[in-house]
């Protein structure tokens, strides 16, 4: 009988439908000092009826900020900040909506799939601003998860590692 079960569950999982690498881009905006990191890549219709299955997709963003200290490539740059912020979506059956859940624990609900989508695949933060004369960059990477397991269900992550894309580190300068 747990054969059985176990079996279902990997036959219902092996659905997952495969994004390909995600893009990012990234928009300053120097007038709300806001930062914005979007993803691209992503199949909606995909996303849209895997979630509506109850599955929980999962994005986490890795930010770094270097100074350039011009010291040769061997010797690297300082590092003066790391961020690692992960979100997660779905689908909540008890209030029709489609939720975001951010890793500090707040929740936004959306009534409609373009809103939720849209703000699902785009982080923005404050510009951070540095005093001196440094030269400054971002490295930001994404890697998209679209099946989250719960405990104990989590031990089957391991099954999907091939299915949660990371995109390549990108290089964006800082003013």
């Amino acid at each position: 009988m747990r054969r059985r079960i176990l079996f279902l569950l990997l036959l219902c999982a092996g659905g997952a439908l495969r994004a390909g690498e995600p893009l990012l881009d990234f928009v300053q905006d120097i007038e709300n000092s806001q930062v914005t990191v979007r993803i691209s890549g992503i199949n909606d219709a995909q996303l849209w009826s895997h979630i509506l299955q109850g599955f929980r997709a999962r994005i986490q963003y890795t930010l770094q900020i270097y100074q350039d200290t011009g010291r040769p490539p061997l010797l690297g740059d300082r590092m003066l900040l790391e961020m690692d912020l992960v979100q997660e979506g779905r689908w909540d059956v008890f209030s029709s909506s489609w939720e975001i859940r951010h890793a500090n624990g707040r929740r936004v609900f959306y009534a409609d799939w373009e809103a939720f989508f849209r703000n699902f695949l785009e982080l923005k933060f404050p510009l951070l601003v540095f005093s001196g004369e440094e030269k400054l960059y971002m490295l930001a990477r994404v890697s998209f998860q679209q099946m989250v397991f719960r405990p104990p269900l989590n031990i089957l992550q391991v099954f999907y590692a091939d299915s949660q894309p990371q995109s390549a580190w990108r290089r964006f300068g800082v003013p």
